[in-house]
This record gives structure tokens, sequence and C-alpha cells, in this order.
């Protein structure tokens, strides 16, 4: 798995996320934390450090971090109480930069 997360664009994955639809704006900003803060894929941050650099509560985090594991984005492996290893899903990130790249080529077609 580590091999996945060294093959990923970390740039490119960051400007993938902030064009992602999918996610509202505060869910996008919170995983390009995940990512920023990420080696080989594994990022070990509280949910408080997450609600710092977001300017957000620690319930809106949480709500963040279920939906991105409901997504398959992220795994999370609870380290101790207020610790959490969150795990970034490869292909789920590569399918995020594949959607943004296929948004970029788009070109209307005039009838």
């Amino acid at each position: 798995m580590e091999q996945e997360h060294s093959n990923l664009d970390i740039t490119l994955l960051l400007e993938a996320i902030k064009t992602y639809d999918y996610y509202t704006e505060t869910q996008r900003l919170i995983l390009q934390i995940i990512v920023q803060t990420s080696v080989n894929g594994c990022s070990k941050i509280t949910t408080s450090f997450l609600a710092e650099k977001a300017n957000v509560s620690r319930t809106a985090v949480y709500k963040c971090l279920k939906k991105f594991v409901d997504e398959g984005d992220i795994v999370i492996d609870i380290l101790k109480k207020r610790q959490r290893m969150i795990l970034l899903n490869a292909e789920s990130m590569k399918n995020i930069i594949s959607l943004h790249r296929a948004k970029q080529n788009i070109t209307p077609s005039v009838q």
C-alpha cells in the first residue's frame, strides 16, 4: 500500500480536492489537511488539530471524518483516546484526480 501512496502527485491531488464538487467546502478543506499531513498515506493527527486548522468545531470534524469513511476515502485506526491514524485510500484519491483531469478535458460541443 505504501508504494501506491508514493505514486500519488500530492500537488495534483490537493488541486483535485479543491474542485471535487461532491464534498462541501469544509469537507474539502479537512481532506486537504489530512493529505498535507500524511506520510505515505498515513496521517497521525487529532480532531482538535483538524478543527483548529479548518476553523470549525470538533463536531464538524467528526461529521466530515464519518462522511470520508462512509465514502471509502479514508480508514481510521484509533491509536489512543484522542489520537487517530487516518489512512488515505489510494484508489479513492486516484479517482478524485481522474475526475479532476476529466473535467479539465471537457470541451463543449456547439451544434
